[in-house]
């Protein structure tokens, strides 16, 4: 389809406009692009029988601004039907002239890797409705959420900050002039240890395994923070700066749990839900903001966003995971490893040993957006930011492939294939999914790890007290197996850096 747009008039680095075509769908069709909307006329583009949900059409958006501006009315009274009911319950809403300012991360993507790209970051029909993003070197815009609302979201950005990718460009800088006695000297590498540790911390969590008939325990928080600690020793070693994001057991975030706001994140977790269906359906049923306001303040979903059950939820998986990421940034890391095991859990013993299950390893990198993770401005940003930095994308997916071959090939276990959820396998055990801790690695080479299942063929052997590390003075036990883990995470990040001057790194 790109081809057929040669004869157009258009700069990538000025002004780009991406509309995301359906399958199967015409020229002419795209007159009715948002949802119970009268036909719209559009400009004269070409017409093509061989439309795919992959294609992208990249134009002058000068050509298309008239039309657009003529799309923005009547769908944009469901949305301020839905602010105007979040306002009287009492939500705090963001001034859209204070949106985030992500430029310092924006890039210029080729066309071609945009049409690369695109169709891994956008979910099935998550763009239903919103299929406008135009850019150039002072905004961005967006045009229509994910339900079909016609609601606009500017921020500035300079696509000129960082028009290549700049921490390869680093990366291949300080292979280049490392001395051959340490491989890592100058890298700079965050290591984000999952969950957290200790019985107190495994009850609200739930993240661990418990052998009734032994007694043996083992908690992925404990796990998680032993591997990185003995992965920051090995990383010093070869000359790199580490930092963790804990080195204790507690949570990252200095707030308690007893004392976060479950109303600041009650309201939060409101806002996040506005693109979801059941708001939708309150908003189509309601005659008024007022009516619509009490609507969803009698809705169960509404009544559990401020109940105290969510406040575990909130902490750990909102908060404490908002503080690793800026922790992460902060540091401005080279390479970045968040790291976790996995569980295939039974429904009779979820926290029970599984010695029959599956064993393997994946890895998660940025991408598969769904339709609620566009549905605010500052979600908005996470995925235009992430979508121009298409180098890092196409880095992640090379430092994640080296990551899972190395584990796969030393622990002897195969890649984890299996998708859940929204997540899209790109092959090697590497799935793209839009989880907090890899939104923001579209500034940093990194991978989310599953190193391996710990619940299942793989427990004994985990379960094993081969050596022991203090941790914030309490003594811990760790396996011969879990070491055999970091030495493949070791090996795969080497074999990564080796790859920008030719031979692997690992002796």
């Amino acid at each position: 389809m790109l081809a057929s747009c040669a004869g157009m008039k258009f700069c990538v680095k000025k002004i780009i406009l991406l509309l995301l075509v359906l399958g199967g769908m015409e020229w002419g069709s795209l007159q009715a692009v948002f949802a119970n909307e009268d036909p719209i006329d559009l400009p004269d583009l070409p017409s093509s029988s061989s439309s795919s949900s992959s294609d992208l059409v990249i134009f002058e958006s000068a050509q298309y601004q008239s039309a657009v501006a003529s799309t923005l009315r009547s769908d944009s009274e469901i949305f301020a039907l839905i602010d105007s009911a979040f306002r009287r319950l009492g939500m705090p809403i963001p001034s859209p002239a204070k949106a985030t300012d992500v430029s310092p991360f924006l890039g210029s993507p080729s066309a071609t890797e945009l049409k690369t790209v695109l169709p891994v970051f956008l979910l099935g029909n998550a763009f239903r409705n919103q299929r406008f993003v135009a850019w150039d070197q002072a905004w961005v815009q967006s045009y229509s959420d994910g339900m079909g609302r016609t609601a606009e979201y500017d921020f500035p950005i300079n696509t000129s900050a960082d028009p290549t990718f700049a921490r390869e460009s680093r990366i291949a800088s300080l292979v280049a002039s490392r001395p051959l006695t340490l491989p890592l000297a100058g890298f700079r590498i965050a290591i984000d240890p999952g969950h957290m540790g200790g019985d107190s911390w495994d009850k609200i969590t739930g993240k661990f395994i418990k052998d009734a008939a032994t007694g043996v325990k083992l908690s992925e928080g404990v796990m998680a923070l032993q591997t990185s600690l003995l992965l920051q020793k090995e990383f010093e070693a070869l000359g790199a700066t580490v930092q963790l994001t804990h080195d204790q057991f507690d949570a990252v975030t200095p707030v308690k749990l007893e004392h976060l706001d479950l109303k600041e994140y009650g309201f939060k977790e409101l806002r996040n839900s506005q693109a979801d269906s059941w708001i939708g359906a309150l908003a189509q049923k309601a005659g008024s903001e007022k009516e619509l306001a009490d609507l969803i303040s009698k809705s169960a979903q509404y009544k559990r966003f401020f109940s105290e059950i969510m406040r575990g939820t909130y902490h750990t998986q909102r908060l404490d995971l908002h503080a690793r990421n800026e922790k992460i940034l902060a540091f401005v890391p080279d390479l970045t490893l968040v790291i976790h095991y996995d569980v295939a859990v039974t429904a009779a013993n979820p926290n029970g040993p599984n010695r029959k299950g599956k064993q393997g390893v994946k890895a998660y990198i940025p991408g598969a957006f769904s339709e609620s993770e566009i549905s605010t401005p500052e979600r908005r940003a996470h995925f235009l930011q992430a979508l121009s930095r298409t180098s890092y994308f196409s880095e992640n997916l090379r430092f994640a492939k080296h990551l899972t071959t190395s584990i796969a090939s030393k622990l002897k276990i195969p890649f984890d294939l299996a998708t859940t959820g929204l997540a899209t396998s790109h092959g090697s055990g590497v799935q793209s999914r839009n989880l907090t801790l890899t939104h923001h690695m579209s500034q940093t080479v990194g991978a989310f790890l599953e190193c391996a299942y710990y619940n299942t063929t793989d427990f004994d052997r985990f379960a094993k007290a081969d050596y022991t590390l203090s941790i914030g003075g309490r003594k811990t036990t760790y396996s011969k197996r879990l070491v055999e883990v970091v030495q493949a995470i070791r090996d795969g990040v080497l074999n990564y850096v080796g790859s920008f001057s030719g031979p692997s790194l690992v002796k």
